[in-house]
């Protein structure tokens, strides 16, 4: 069995950046992606979790990128009960767009 992920979006304004006691780097962020709605004809963005170990980078904010990884699946109590919770654990990052770009709204098309 395979889990790959490979995702092409913008990385909206949440990037974390900490670092564990060992000194290993660790950047939290979002990719912002596009999908059509089959019933409304209306493009949605979705934000995946993402986590990257090692060097950190705060260069991602507002870039388009490209993301390869695997999916890792977490369940947790709350209040509510029991939530899951799924993020990307970054393997290789690639940023196809530099710059503080403004991810695409829901009325447009979305980039290829």
């Amino acid at each position: 069995m395979l889990n790959e992920v490979k995702l092409e979006g913008f990385v909206p304004k949440n990037v974390k950046v900490k670092f564990t006691q060992s000194g290993l780097g660790v950047t939290n962020f979002s990719v912002s992606v596009s999908r059509k709605n089959k019933e409304t004809g209306k493009y949605i963005n979705e934000y995946m979790s993402c986590v990257l170990f090692g060097e950190p980078r705060d260069d991602l904010e507002g870039a388009r990128v490209i993301v390869e990884g695997r999916l890792q699946v977490e369940s947790r109590e709350t209040s509510e009960g029991k939530r899951t919770y799924y993020s990307v654990i970054v393997n290789d990052i690639e940023i196809v767009q530099a710059g503080k770009s403004t991810p695409v709204d829901d009325s447009e098309e979305p980039f290829n």
